[in-house]
C-alpha cells in the first residue's frame, strides 16, 4: 500500500521527549502560559522529526522570529497575509498582545536575510481587496522584491484564495498552522506546529515545490532537499481544480478518515464550520462513541462567525440540535479577537492542524463553475499522544473557563461594547431571538 494513498498506514515510530531548539526543555506549561510540549518521531528507516506545539501568538511569533534570525542558506514563506506596521498601519494590535513584538519585525528580517545573500522566497496571496480597492499583500509584496527576495504571486485563475501559513527555513526547519501574518493576527486564539528534521522535506515537495512552479517560478532556483520514501507527518493539502494537486481533495478524506476511525474522543477548535458532510460525520461519530460509553465529540467554535455570517449559523444550530456538544469561545471584542484555531485531536493521541477551515470553500476542490469559489490550503496529520497533550490541555481550560453555551449568543450580542458594534460590517441575531431584526444586519460577509 503507497504512502501516497489517502488510506495508507502511518510508519513505525519510537517515540521520545528532548531538548527543543527554540524553547529550551519541552513542558506542558511553555512560553506566554500556553501548554506546550515536543516530541521525535523516528522512522523505521532511520529518518527523525521533532514536532513541538505552538499555541498563540506568542509562542507563534517566538518561534517564526527565532528561526528566521538563525536563518544560513534559505527561507521559503507561503502566506495568505503578511503585513508590516510600517508598509500597512492599519489594524496593528496592541505591543502588550503576546507575539505582536515578533510579528512587527517578519518583512524586515526576510528584507535582511535576503541583503546578507540568503535565498529568501515568498509565495503571497495576491487576491484584490474590495475594501479598500488594494491588491493583497501588495506593499509587501513590492518592498520584498525592491530587497531582493523572491516574490511570487499564487494565481487567482484556479482558486479563490492561497490560504496557506507556512514557512520552511535551511529545508530543515518548518512551521505551519493556522495563523496569519498579519498586524492583527497576534490577538486570535490560535495554533501552529514547528517541525525540526526530515519530515520537512514531504512539505518542501507536496507544498511548496509546486505552488512556486504554478506560481511561476524556476526550479533551477531553488535548493530542494531529498525526497524521503516514508512520512512519519503527513502533509496534506487542497488546491482546486486545475492547479496543482487539483481536485485531490487530500484534506478532507484525511479529515473525514480520522473522524470515522475515532475510537474513544474527538475535540476540534474550528473558526468556520459549514461542511455539511463534515458536520454528518460528527454527528454519526458522537453517536456511535457515546452507545460505546466513550466521551464521544466536543466542538469550540469561533462565536463573531455565528453573529456576522449567516453561513456558519445553521450548521452550528445543526450540530447543537443533533446533541453535538458545542460551545463559542468567548472572544475579546475589544480587541476584535477570533478563535481562528483549524485543529483536531483524535482519541488524544492524533493531531489534525492547518489552515483549512472546516467549510467547502477550504475542503472542497470540486471544478467548473465552483472552482473559483475554492481556496489553496494546507494541513499536517500527526500521530503522536505527548504533541496532542497541550492541545488537549489548552481544549479543556478554553472548555470550562473561556466558553459559552450556544444559547447564550443573545446575551452576548447585548454585551457587546456599542463602539465594538459600530465597527462591525454586520450583526445578525440568532433565530432564538424571537424574530428580532437587527438593525445591524448586513448579509453574510464574503
Amino acid at each position: 500500500m503507497g504512502l501516497n494513498r489517502v488510506d495508507h498506514v502511518m510508519p513505525t515510530v519510537v517515540r521520545s521527549r528532548l531538548r527543543t531548539p527554540i524553547f529550551g526543555e519541552s513542558a506542558l506549561l511553555g512560553p506566554f502560559g500556553h501548554p506546550q510540549a515536543s516530541d521525535t518521531l523516528h522512522h523505521s528507516r532511520g529518518h527523525k522529526t521533532q514536532v513541538t506545539s505552538l499555541i498563540g501568538g506568542g509562542q507563534i511569533f517566538q518561534a517564526i522570529d527565532a528561526l528566521l534570525s538563525r536563518a544560513k542558506q534559505s527561507v521559503m514563506v507561503n502566506l495568505y497575509s503578511l503585513e508590516d506596521p510600517v508598509l500597512n498601519p492599519e489594524r496593528l494590535c496592541s505591543p502588550a498582545i503576546p507575539g505582536s513584538d515578533r510579528q512587527r519585525l517578519i518583512v524586515q528580517k526576510l528584507a535582511q536575510a535576503a541583503r546578507q545573500g540568503i535565498k529568501v522566497t515568498a509565495i503571497l496571496d495576491s487576491g484584490y481587496d474590495d475594501r479598500d480597492g488594494t491588491y493583497k499583500n501588495d506593499q509587501v509584496m513590492q518592498y520584498l522584491r525592491s530587497n531582493g527576495v523572491e516574490v511570487l504571486a499564487y494565481p487567482r485563475k484556479f482558486a479563490k484564495l492561497n490560504h496557506v501559513k507556512a514557512m520552511v527555513v535551511d529545508n530543515q526547519f518548518a512551521v505551519l498552522g493556522g495563523m496569519n501574518w498579519g498586524n492583527h493576527s497576534a490577538v486570535n486564539h490560535d495554533a501552529c506546529v514547528m517541525l525540526e528534521g526530515d519530515d520537512v522535506s514531504s512539505i518542501v515537495h507536496k507544498l511548496f515545490k509546486p505552488d512556486y512552479v504554478f506560481s511561476g517560478g524556476n526550479l533551477n532556483n531553488l535548493e530542494l532537499p531529498p525526497v524521503i520514501s516514508e512520512e512519519a507527518v503527513r502533509v496534506v493539502t487542497t488546491a482546486p481544480a486545475g492547479s496543482p494537486g487539483g481536485r485531490k481533495n487530500t484534506i478532507l478524506k484525511e479529515l473525514l478518515r480520522r473522524i470515522e476511525q475515532a475510537q474513544d474522543s474527538i475535540i476540534c477548535e474550528v473558526y468556520t464550520l459549514t461542511d455539511r458532510l463534515v458536520a454528518d460525520k460528527l454527528i454519526a461519530a458522537h453517536n456511535r462513541l457515546k452507545r460505546r460509553g466513550k466521551p464521544g465529540v466536543r466542538i469550540l467554535v469561533d462565536p463573531t462567525q455565528y453573529v456576522q455570517s449567516e453561513s456558519n449559523r445553521p450548521i452550528v444550530d445543526y450540530l447543537r440540535d443533533k446533541g453535538v456538544p458545542i460551545r463559542f469561545y468567548k472572544v475579546d471584542w475589544r480587541t476584535q479577537q477570533k478563535l481562528h484555531a483549524k485543529w483536531a485531536v483524535f482519541d488524544s493521541r492524533h493531531l489534525f492542524i492547518g489552515s483549512a477551515n472546516w467549510s467547502k470553500a477550504g475542503l472542497q476542490t470540486d471544478g467548473g463553475k465552483h472552482s473559483t469559489r475554492r481556496n489553496h490550503e494546507a494541513n499536517l496529520s500527526i500521530d503522536s499522544a505527548p504533541l496532542c497533550r497541550p492541545f488537549t490541555q489548552q481544549f479543556e481550560q478554553d472548555w470550562t473557563k473561556q466558553s459559552l453555551p450556544l444559547n447564550t449568543l443573545p446575551d452576548l450580542i447585548a454585551d457587546i461594547p456599542e463602539e465594538v458594534r459600530h465597527r462591525m460590517k454586520s450583526l445578525a441575531l440568532p433565530p432564538a431571538s424571537g424574530g428580532k431584526q437587527n438593525p445591524f444586519a448586513q448579509g453574510p460577509r464574503p
